[in-house]
């Protein structure tokens, strides 16, 4: 055992002398880039779900777009139910327990395309029609 622990006695080398100052601005630059690691990593996850709060797909941008959305429905919806009322309105006149005599009127000359004697018709020829592409010429003096 002594020739063992001669050789390894032999081979080893004394430490060589460690300067402190740099060993130690090594460490404190080391300790400066982990919490300046650590804190941009944080930064980053902040970041991240500050994102998608505001444009995520329940987000603030999202809560806007259905906010707005609800009150495009909302006058929809009363423009329908105006719209329905005056039909029902119309549909009462109809009935045959209070049946108006006007709408009667209205309505058959509508779908049998009569016209009343002392109705006022005005003719209009197919050269005086304004699809035709031409100006309607006027009708005084024909």
């Amino acid at each position: 055992m002594t020739k063992i622990s001669s050789l390894s006695r032999r081979h080893w080398r004394r430490p060589r002398s460690i300067d402190t100052t740099r060993t130690s601005s090594v460490l404190l630059i080391r300790a400066f880039l982990a919490a300046l690691g650590l804190y941009t990593l944080a930064a980053l996850f902040i970041g991240y779900f500050g994102i998608n709060a505001y444009t995520g797909n329940r987000g603030i941008l999202a809560k806007q777009d259905l906010d707005q959305r609800i009150a495009d429905l909302k006058s929809e919806l009363e423009a329908a139910k105006a719209e329905r009322a005056r039909w029902e309105r119309r549909v009462a006149l109809l009935k045959a327990d209070r049946l108006d005599p006007d709408m009667l009127d209205e309505r058959a000359r509508q779908l049998l395309d009569y016209a009343d004697p002392r109705d006022v018709t005005v003719l209009i020829s197919h050269r005086d029609w304004p699809a035709s592409g031409r100006k309607r010429a006027p009708l005084i003096g024909r």
